[in-house]
């Protein structure tokens, strides 16, 4: 995307949907910005035009227009997330968000809001804030950027170590079985 080594890359990836709440995301993305003013941003995902005309326009409002870069959904995911130093969720609701595992699988450390199972996945590795909240969320992001250049690279290690030991398919298996021989005791 053009970017220095040394800038810091946030971003979201999620479908242009309301309940995705990017609003929450490009206010919160503007506080950040006024701490760490090259900081940069990625919105990835597809939606409705009038949808990603609204943002756009909210972009420019929040004097992010420079700041933030809108991606159409993209089949090289991994190495999207490869190139974020940190992903964020802003979800007003989830089920179990795939784009939190995938991230840290990458060893992308993330901060997201606290819906659906984002706490059981994210564990200690990242930070989770309450939906809605585009205050708590800068807070989030500015906490990870502000870290020493080593600690979002542990954070990362960590969340990647985390999925490979709960939501690996290893862990799947295992507790598929013991799903399997609990209902066979029960007969």
């Amino acid at each position: 995307w053009g970017l220095r080594d040394n800038a810091v890359l946030v971003g979201l990836v999620g479908r242009l949907d309301p309940v995705k709440d990017h609003p929450a995301f490009l206010a919160a993305a503007a506080r950040v910005r006024h701490v760490f003013p090259k900081i940069r941003f990625v919105v990835i995902g597809d939606g409705p035009q009038d949808y990603l005309e609204k943002l756009q326009g909210m972009t420019a409002g929040l004097g992010l227009y420079d700041a933030v870069r809108w991606e159409h959904d993209r089949q090289d995911i991994r190495q999207v997330y490869n190139a974020l130093d940190i992903l964020c969720l802003s979800s007003k609701g989830e089920g179990f968000p795939n784009v939190i595992a995938e991230a840290m699988a990458c060893a992308v450390p993330c901060a997201a809001t606290r819906v659906g199972d984002v706490p059981l996945i994210i564990g200690e590795t990242g930070r989770i804030v309450q939906p809605e909240n585009a205050a708590e969320l800068s807070e989030a992001l500015i906490e990870l950027i502000s870290f020493a250049p080593e600690k979002p690279r542990i954070l990362g290690e960590k969340a990647a170590q985390r999925i490979r030991t709960y939501f690996g398919v290893d862990n799947l298996i295992q507790e598929t079985m013991l799903v399997l021989k609990a209902t066979v005791e029960k007969k």
